[in-house]
């Protein structure tokens, strides 16, 4: 009966989809709450689980879509969750990806689970439908522990996450958008996939605050933030809390950077976890901390919250260009070493060692001291460094300046290179002896 109240259901929702425009694509309670198809409970206890969706919205109207998470039995529903409203729709298409935390009570066995969407174009109701995936119930396999990770569409893939209980924040993209996602799909509609950006939380900890989506309709893109106020932004409407991040840096933390720029007269932003930038964007400042594994190093670290410091550099542009991120950079840059040690965080006596870049001159600028520069753009934090001497362990790094080729150029060494003038001590930093 419910498979046949579902298929009408969907046929209704394919011969209005000019009007409704929103559809159920994918509905999952999280892999650690089931066995199998069936959600795990305890006999007589109520039971909470999370559950992870994905909507699509098309056509040309501009819609609400409430959504809620159902315990259907003999066709009588009772909500399970809070209702989730997304208002004004708009002309394009977009994706809306919630997470749902429901409660089952004491008692429901016999039933199926269900997410249930509802439609309205202004006052006029639209159909009401059904996800094709439920779910029964086992009394059977006792108390469940959640496990880490995101719902059962798709396999993870494997993660060892830097604390206990954070979870990977994963990557999509699609051309100028960058999507944010604790849950890891095969195939998420129009998007790549594009690896793990951090780890974070999918309740709340001690330090940490929400992070919030926000979606333009119009163009797709995706804005976040840990002020929820934030949707003032024009043409953004908010998609909730996606999870738990640090709005301060704590240990084994790395900023994000945000990105902005106007495309065809919209808001577009766009994001990193290492310093620097993306063409045609300012950079806007740190919006907030997520969790970071160290990278792979081929001799142990000096200190915890300590990393290498490379240095790389390009023959086609003539540029050096430091960074605790090992990885192919493109545009001729090769790695040549590491050039010491910077902290990750900030700790007593350290300084931010910022990085600045100039597109017309295609030179990065290393400093402690943070103001303009003329041509230069600011890029964030490297890491942090000593100001003077005095810390064991420490060395001079020494800066020097190729004023033909415009680049700068950073070394322990008190040694001219050719083409190169010397322009003093610029910070200290813990050496690599190896």
């Amino acid at each position: 009966m419910k498979k046949f109240i579902s298929l009408i259901g969907f046929l209704c929702f394919f011969m209005v989809e000019s009007i409704a425009g929103v559809s159920i694509s994918q509905f999952a309670i999280r892999s650690g709450y089931t066995s199998g198809d069936k959600l795990v409970v305890s006999a007589g206890q109520p039971t909470t689980f999370i559950v992870d969706a994905v909507l699509i919205q098309s056509g040309n109207m501009s819609n609400t879509a409430r959504v809620t998470v159902v315990y259907q039995e003999n066709n009588i529903d009772t909500e399970l969750s809070q209702e989730l409203l997304n208002y004004d729709w708009s002309t394009g298409s977009g994706i809306w990806q919630p997470t749902i935390t429901a409660t089952l009570p004491a008692g429901k066995t016999t039933g199926r689970i269900y997410l249930k969407l509802q439609t309205w174009d202004g006052s006029n109701q639209g159909p009401t439908s059904y996800s094709n995936v439920s779910y029964g119930i086992d009394t059977g396999s006792g108390p469940v522990t959640p496990g880490p990770g995101g719902g059962v569409i798709g396999v993870p893939p494997p993660f060892e996450a830097p604390v206990t209980g954070a979870v990977p924040l994963y990557e999509y993209v699609s051309g100028n958008v960058s999507h944010l996602s604790v849950t890891y799909y095969s195939s998420l509609p129009n998007f790549t996939y594009n690896g793990v950006f951090g780890y974070v939380f999918t309740s709340a900890v001690s330090g940490t605050v929400p992070l919030y989506r926000f979606v333009n309709r119009t163009n797709g893109n995706h804005f976040y933030s840990t002020n929820d106020n934030d949707g003032f932004i024009p043409g953004y409407s908010t998609h909730g809390i996606v999870c738990y991040v640090y709005s301060s840096q704590v240990s084994k933390s790395l900023p994000v950077y945000g990105h902005h720029t106007l495309i065809a007269g919209l808001h577009v932003y766009r994001y990193s976890n290492s310093p620097g930038t993306f063409w045609g964007y300012s950079f806007e400042d740190e919006y907030f901390y997520l969790l970071q594994n160290k990278q792979p190093t081929t001799y142990p670290l000096p200190e915890e919250d300590c990393a290498e410091l490379y240095q790389y550099y390009s023959d086609d542009l003539g540029d050096h260009y430091y960074t605790t991120v090992k990885k192919d950079y493109g545009l001729g840059f090769q790695f040549e070493r590491v050039l010491g040690y910077v902290h990750t965080i900030q700790k007593p006596g350290t300084v931010p060692l910022y990085v600045y870049y100039s597109a017309r001159d295609e030179d990065h600028f290393y400093t402690r001291v943070k103001q303009d520069y003329d041509s230069y753009r600011y890029e964030g934090i490297v890491g942090y460094v000593y100001a003077s001497s005095g810390t064991p362990g420490t060395a001079a790094v020494h800066r020097y300046y190729n004023d033909s080729g415009t680049d700068h150029y950073y070394s322990m060494l008190y040694e001219i290179p050719q083409y190169y003038v010397y322009e003093g001590v610029e910070f200290y930093m813990l050496t690599y002896n190896h």
